[in-house]
């Protein structure tokens, strides 16, 4: 479902303090996009769980069920802890890890990552964890690229009131998938900063005729990179950033650039040769 990162001791040293970066992936399989439908808003907090709302007038901090279902769950008899403890407990061990260094902590994620970037975010400050001893909490911000909405007005309240909890969620203009669900109407809101960009504004990119690859995090993080604002015009050189990437899982480059499409594949499907000279899978760790 994601990983977690720390900063190496060089880029620390540069920027003056630590970070600690949560990355959540975006759906992947069939019972997480049935999973992703599952729209109800439930409370988030334990000693809420068993009270049942109909809108989001209430003073209860509420989430989508799928999306906290995905983090608090234990999908499978394999797996004995939810991501959410999983997580929780790795954060806990960096924190005194690097209790005497000034720590930061990201949380990030695509289309349904963004959603779990948020409520990890909320969670990890809630839980006390964003906080050393006597020293005053440390900053942790979330970001999401598509993402979509995640709690009532009574959870976004209670996000803004976290005096270190930053959220800022990134849409591309015409997006249809995932950042207008679950509906407004359902007692929905937009958290913490919204910013759109266009990806019809980049040169590099196809455009009539894309749909969901507006979807696309290659395509929205190419769009972040060259963004200038929305009156403005669109920048290639402003980040170093190979505009190849775009091409990564997709074909959304125009011919000139001469990448093909989809390039990132495993070499053979992970296929290789064994002793006898008989293809088979590659065991763990080739």
């Amino acid at each position: 479902m994601g990983y977690v990162a720390v900063s190496s001791d060089a880029h620390a040293e540069a920027v003056g303090h630590r970070n600690i970066y949560i990355v959540w992936r975006s759906t992947s399989r069939i019972m997480e996009i049935l999973e992703d439908i599952t729209i109800p808003l439930v409370p988030f907090d334990d000693d809420n769980e068993d009270v049942k709302f109909d809108d989001s007038t209430s003073d209860v901090a509420m989430v989508m069920q799928g999306w906290l279902e995905f983090y608090t769950g234990v999908p499978d008899v394999q797996t004995k802890e939810s991501a959410r403890e999983q997580l929780l407990a790795k954060i806990k061990e960096l924190v005194e890890q690097y209790k005497d260094e000034s720590l930061s902590i990201v949380c990030l994620g695509h289309s349904l990552g963004g959603a779990l970037a948020i409520l990890s975010a909320y969670d990890i400050v809630r839980s006390g964890l964003s906080k050393i001893g006597d020293k005053e909490e440390f900053p942790v911000c979330t970001m999401g690229f598509g993402s979509p909405r995640v709690g009532n007005q009574a959870f976004s309240d209670r996000c803004a009131k976290l005096p270190n909890l930053r959220a800022l969620r990134v849409l591309n203009k015409d997006d249809l998938d995932f950042p207008n669900f679950p509906p407004a109407s359902d007692g929905y809101v937009d958290i913490g900063t919204v910013l759109t960009v266009d990806s019809g504004k980049s040169p590099c990119l196809m455009g009539a005729g894309w749909g969901g690859r507006k979807h696309n995090l290659q395509v929205i993080l190419h769009t972040v990179a060259g963004w200038e604002r929305a009156d403005g015009g669109f920048d290639t050189t402003r980040v170093k950033r190979s505009p190849a990437l775009v091409n990564k899982d997709g074909d959304d480059l125009v011919a000139e650039f001469k990448i093909p499409a989809s390039w990132w594949v495993e070499k053979n499907k992970g296929m290789v040769l064994d002793k006898d000279g008989d293809w088979v899978v590659a065991p763990p760790g080739i």
